[in-house]
């Protein structure tokens, strides 16, 4: 599951990226500015930039995008392998049948607990950002599961939002 959350500033003209410039869309919301997103949690898990002081209402995005993404169970069969053992720091590496890897570019697929995000397959060559989604680059050992799922998402508008440019 993938959250973000758009502040009063957050542009999203050329789509939805979290970070933590006022350009960007939060990982995490603290309708009440209690200071209780923990960066040490989790990467994401950081109050958006810019946000004005709750008042007498919470403080509420103006917009939401969730992102789900499920494997199910008789997917699993059809995942490929590692075929070599993976040290931290690689980031390409060769697979039992790449046409087994997600078809678009930008995808993400987790290996044991990391998630990586494929830059490209070219054959049973995979090209990855290794440490994505707030996970640690790790080994991996050979015949490691490549899982992938199919996302599904959802943009909501926050209809009860209130713009407060007091800032």
């Amino acid at each position: 599951m993938g959250p973000a959350f758009a502040t009063q500033t957050t542009l999203l003209g050329d789509g939805w990226s979290i970070g933590y410039e006022l350009a960007d869309a939060a990982g995490s919301w603290d309708a009440w500015r209690r200071a209780r997103p923990d960066a040490q949690v989790h990467a994401w898990n950081e109050a958006g930039k810019g946000m004005p002081a709750a008042g007498k209402l919470a403080l509420l995005p103006r917009r939401v995008r969730l992102e789900f993404e499920f494997e199910r169970p008789a997917d699993r069969p059809r995942r490929t392998k590692t075929i070599d053992a993976l040290d931290a720091t690689q980031t390409n590496f060769v697979v039992e049948n790449g046409a087994r890897l997600p078809d678009h570019k930008g995808a993400h697929v987790l290996v044991d607990a990391e998630w990586m995000q494929v830059v490209g397959v070219d054959g049973d060559r995979v090209r990855v950002v290794r440490a994505r989604r707030g996970t640690a680059p790790r080994p991996h050992n050979s015949g490691a599961l490549v899982h992938h799922g199919t996302a599904v998402v959802t943009e909501v508008p926050i209809e009860m939002y209130e713009d407060s440019w007091d800032l």
